[in-house]
């Protein structure tokens, strides 16, 4: 009688096995990882997209650009509250399928109002609760988990969700002339598109660090829609981001989608591992008041006619300037012809 030997992997046939499919983990991870970034960075440009068409709409229905916040110290506005103050975020949200959050969320008082600090007040913090798609890049480390506190005007707030997009609304003062611009220029004169709403006693506002200000209308966009920026990135809050290292999970609060501070104006940094500045480096350097993504080589900005630019992090930074700006044509060489090509 014959005996038949039952066939079977010898040891080396089987560690070579294993190396050829450890092999194949080892490419088949980053391409999965590409292509799922890929997918998030398109969802990034969709949301700023539906961003854009929204400030477009509310222009067409209220006859001005969507100011970037709105402040507002006329004595007895909204008492007990000694103001009233709002991000971008809530004058868009009946243009992104947002109505129902609107109708609840009360324009007539700051947006930290609650009834657990002033009885019988309207709990917009209660509101600013909802995580709202729109305003989140997928990119983003924590996702829906992320979370905002802290304290503003006074008023604490904890548990509200987070936006990744913010508005740069112009150069800081102390970064004017570093970008190039004259010293006679001043924030003010250097505005982008959406720019604050500032109403109240002259002294009062000046209290704040502020002055008298009004939306842009779109005839004021001298620069042209098409070469100003509308909203940009400043993603991954509350965490704090230094490069690509977190610094803190819990200190950028002015995150929240209804917080009036959600808006910076441009100093740059130093280097892509500093938050001093003012500096060269404009993009993805940190999240502290700077455009900021989670996407590979620089972020996306959409831009006042609506059409969303993916800026790298290798773009000049006077030409960056140049893009904020709304009224600085001949001010800079750089803000003859600024693109973010």
């Amino acid at each position: 009688m014959t005996s038949m030997r039952r066939g079977g992997f010898t040891l080396i046939e089987l560690l070579v096995v294993i190396a050829i499919i450890a092999v194949l983990i080892g490419l088949l991870v980053p391409a999965v990882q590409k292509v799922r970034e890929a997918a998030n960075r398109m969802q990034c440009t969709n949301n700023l997209k539906q961003l854009g068409l929204a400030a477009m709409n509310y222009e067409s229905t209220n006859g001005h650009i969507p100011p970037s916040a709105i402040f507002d110290v006329t004595p007895n506005i909204a008492p007990p509250y000694p103001g009233i103050a709002h991000s971008w975020a809530p004058s868009l949200l009946p243009y992104i399928e947002q109505d129902a959050l609107y109708k609840v969320y009360n324009m007539k008082y700051p947006w930290g109002s609650s009834p657990s600090i002033v009885p019988g007040t309207p709990d917009n913090q209660a509101v600013l609760k909802n995580q709202i798609k729109t305003f989140l890049c997928p990119s983003s480390p924590g996702g829906n988990n992320r979370t905002c506190s802290g304290t503003s005007i006074g008023l604490p707030y904890s548990g509200l969700a987070p936006t990744d997009y913010a508005t740069c609304t112009s150069i800081n003062s102390g970064s004017i002339t570093f970008f190039g611009y004259p010293a006679t220029a001043t924030s003010t004169t250097l505005a982008s598109s959406m720019q604050f709403q500032v109403r109240g006693p002259a002294a009062v506002v000046a209290a704040y660090g502020l002055t008298a200000s009004e939306p842009n209308r779109i005839a004021s966009i001298l620069d042209g829609t098409t070469n100003t920026i509308l909203i940009c990135e400043d993603a991954g809050r509350p965490f704090e981001y230094i490069g690509r290292t977190l610094k803190s999970s819990t200190s950028r609060g002015d995150g929240a989608w209804g917080n009036h501070e959600n808006d910076y104006g441009l100093d740059g940094c130093v280097s892509m591992n500093s938050q001093s500045g003012p500096g060269n480096f404009v993009i993805n350097a940190t999240n502290d008041n700077e455009t900021y993504s989670f996407h590979t080589g620089g972020a996306n900005l959409v831009f006042t006619d609506g059409h969303v630019a993916f800026a790298k992090e290798s773009m000049s930074p006077t030409t960056y300037a140049a893009l904020i700006t709304a009224r600085g044509a001949g001010m800079t060489p750089a803000e003859t012809s600024p693109s973010t090509d």
